[in-house]
């Protein structure tokens, strides 16, 4: 049993949910089988996230089950785990449910259908409809919902020969808008993943949407204009008009998004600043702060109630980059709670690394990263990059050369690093080039120099402009 799937589902479930569980398997209402409430009373007692006791061998849970002796039965055993795991899914989904009165119109008008006469009917569905108008959100989540209830009452009044109400125009539109949101959604998705990947998949209809927009078809729904203001800004990060067209429909209407579509948003108009900066405009530096200390200030970045360790990165590097120290300092150990505990002290640790290193206190840098892993491709370019400005600073040349030839060969085996791997692999071939600056004439330095100031994406650009001067 310790290494069931019944038992991880248990470990995973924080303390409100087993709780609830409970309640939902202890409810005649889903449970009559004393074993399972057994069971679950065993878990309650012995499953301690972790452990690895032999109290949950199943056969020593069966003689808690079965205290009169009766003998082990193995596939019993396992049925009863499975009921039980179904059990707990259950309760997962019913929390779920409870959470959402959306989840609930849908099946609640279907199964009224297949008994209440149609003057009920009419007034529940009119109800239902009410109900749905006012809800504060107006995603994609919003439109597939208007869609399937203007569907269920065509249905409806299709099957009972009715004609009092025609609503075939309302189904088509929000069919409309909820496919015209998602195909934005997913295109805005696949723009922001070009950075780490070139994998690159044909979106139905995207074009058909974009076309719609453009003929003015689309207009005044705040979930159309928001999603298409962010795919355009993100494919033409180049110009700066459409990123303020994009920032300002965010100010406005991001209110009429839930948490994972704000959290979306405010990543994609950050997505599009850091692409600039990358690009060497350093005006967006401010703007992505700005952006970055907006989201935390409206706990948007929060997800299940954890901060992501790349948002808590990202926010510390556009602060150092605007020499915001204290702000970026501060942020470190405000933030640090919010950190999932699994990598909490290790995140803290690479980060609190890079603010020594960009105070130049190489030391302190240096001994920390000693004590951190970076199984993350990203934070493994930046780490390795730390350590060979460190190297270099300190006139470490031999292990300078060595992480050099190491971070090259991991750079051509990572290919799926989209611009962030060319950013590093022209960082690793130019410090290359530098190293050996003595021996190059003054028009070699300076051709060296211009290529390093032209190249598109290079990390660490100034610091290594600085080494040439």
């Amino acid at each position: 049993m310790k290494d069931s799937l019944l038992l991880q589902m248990w470990e995973a479930m924080p303390p409100d949910r087993r709780q609830f569980a409970g309640k939902v398997i202890r409810s005649p209402l889903f449970n009559h089988r004393q074993e399972l409430l057994l069971l679950l009373q065993y878990l309650e007692e012995h499953a301690i996230q972790g452990t690895s006791s032999a109290t949950l061998g199943k056969e020593w849970v069966w003689r808690y089950l079965h205290p009169n002796g009766e003998p082990y039965r193995d596939t019993r055993m396992r049925l009863l785990m499975a009921d039980l795991l179904a059990l707990l899914r259950d309760s997962i989904a019913l929390a779920g449910w409870q959470g959402d009165p959306a989840a609930t119109r849908l099946p609640y008008w279907r199964q009224l259908r297949q008994f209440a006469p149609p003057v009920l009917l009419d007034r529940e569905f009119a109800r239902l409809r009410k109900a749905q108008d006012r809800a504060p959100m107006r995603d994609a989540g919003y439109f597939q919902e208007r869609y399937a209830l203007e569907q269920e009452l065509f249905e409806y009044t299709r099957q009972q020969r009715r004609f009092g109400e025609d609503n075939t125009r309302a189904v088509r539109e929000a069919f409309a808008t909820w496919v015209a949101v998602e195909s934005l959604q997913q295109g805005c998705a696949q723009l922001a993943q070009k950075s780490v990947t070139s994998v690159v998949t044909d979106i139905p209809y995207l074009a058909e949407t974009l076309r719609m927009v453009e003929d003015g078809v689309l207009t005044g729904v705040p979930a159309i204009a928001i999603w298409h203001a962010a795919y355009q800004a993100l494919s033409a990060t180049e110009d700066a008009g459409r990123f303020v067209a994009f920032k300002q429909t965010l100010q406005m209407q991001s209110g009429l998004f839930g948490p994972s579509d704000q959290r979306d948003l405010y990543i994609l108009a950050i997505n599009v600043c850091i692409r600039r900066i990358n690009a060497g405009d350093r005006v967006f530096v401010r703007e992505a702060f700005e952006l970055y200390r907006d989201g935390l200030a409206k706990k948007v970045f929060i997800e299940n109630g954890y901060l992501s360790r790349f948002t808590y990165r990202n926010v510390l590097n556009i602060a150092i980059a605007l020499e915001e120290w204290d702000y970026a300092r501060q942020h470190l150990d405000t933030l640090r709670e919010y950190l999932h505990p699994q990598d909490r002290d290790n995140t803290w640790a690479y980060n609190l690394a890079t603010w020594h290193f960009r105070r130049k206190e190489y030391e302190a840098a240096q001994e920390l990263l000693r004590g951190v892993e970076l199984p993350e491709m990203l934070e493994n370019f930046d780490g390795r990059c730390m350590l060979a400005i460190i190297y270099y600073e300190t006139n470490a040349l031999q292990a300078l050369d060595s992480l050099l030839d190491s971070f090259e060969i991991y750079l051509r085996r990572h290919k799926e690093g989209g611009y962030h791997r060319l950013m590093y692999l022209h960082f690793v071939r130019y410090l290359k080039a530098i190293v050996a600056h003595p021996f190059r004439s003054e028009s070699g330095t300076e051709k060296l120099r211009n290529r390093i100031a032209h190249t598109e994406y290079v990390a660490d650009r100034e610091w290594l402009l600085k080494q040439l001067e």
